[in-house]
């Protein structure tokens, strides 16, 4: 990847009207995007894409939660920068260790596109992201089959 080239969010929603908006939304911010509609497809695409980050949903209804995806992905990639999106309130108690550094946002503040390309500013510009260990992104989809 070249300066120029975009940062690359991966980006998780299982609802196709959100997935959309939120692919337009982060696109015009100037991001690559690749959009999946669950975790498994997600996890099947990390290694390919190279992301430099994950937005996704926690609630991905069938198969794997979008927590359960973020600490499989963040085994495989532990500079992976995280932005969860909830219609639900988080409990501090149920944060994995993977999560510790994630930003947390309500699907009811993205009525205000800014706060999503915000969020995931600051979430970017935290720390630098650590390379992809190749030999774990070459692995099996074992973490996320097991978190079902």
């Amino acid at each position: 990847m070249t300066r120029a080239d975009p940062i690359r969010i991966l980006l998780v929603e299982d609802e196709a009207m959100s997935r959309t908006f939120l692919t337009d939304l982060l696109s015009a911010g100037g991001y690559r995007v690749e959009a999946h509609s669950n975790a498994m497809s997600a996890s099947k695409g990390f290694a390919a894409f190279h992301p430099t980050a994950i937005v996704t949903d926690i609630d991905l209804r069938d198969g794997p939660s979008g927590i359960d995806l973020v600490v499989a992905l963040k085994k495989r990639s532990p500079g992976l920068r995280v932005v969860i999106l909830s219609n639900y309130a988080i409990s501090p108690d149920r944060r994995h260790a993977a999560l510790a550094d994630a930003a947390y946002l309500s699907k009811r503040d993205l009525d205000r596109p800014s706060v999503l390309l915000d969020t995931l500013k600051a979430v970017l510009t935290e720390a630098h992201p650590q390379p992809m260990d190749s030999h774990v992104a070459a692995g099996g989809l074992a973490d996320l089959t097991l978190a079902q």
